[in-house]
């Protein structure tokens, strides 16, 4: 059992801050921005990525590291949003 300080929620409260007001403040508002100018299928599809880009982006900044399964997964689902991107051309009456 933990016995969590003051001076350790103190610590944290930059972070809490940053946690709580960054995603709000601008996640959500560019979100429905980026929303508005995109078609509804397309605007799903793309935030259908939000797992993909969170591992890339925890890669890239914070030094995470992926395990073969998980890069498996980001694969699989990134294959999925562009595969159903891919328009099917209308098949030819003989």
């Amino acid at each position: 059992i933990e016995h969590p300080t003051l001076a350790q929620f103190q610590a944290a409260i930059p972070i809490l801050a940053y946690t709580i007001f960054v995603p709000t403040c601008i996640g959500y508002p560019g979100q429905m921005i980026g929303q508005r100018y995109t078609g509804a299928t397309l605007g799903s599809l793309i935030l259908s990525l939000e797992a993909v880009f969170a591992t890339m982006f925890g890669a890239a900044l914070l030094g995470e590291s992926m395990s073969v399964r998980e890069i498996a997964g980001s694969v699989i689902i990134f294959a999925a949003v562009i595969i159903a991107q891919v328009e099917k051309k209308p098949k030819e009456d003989r």
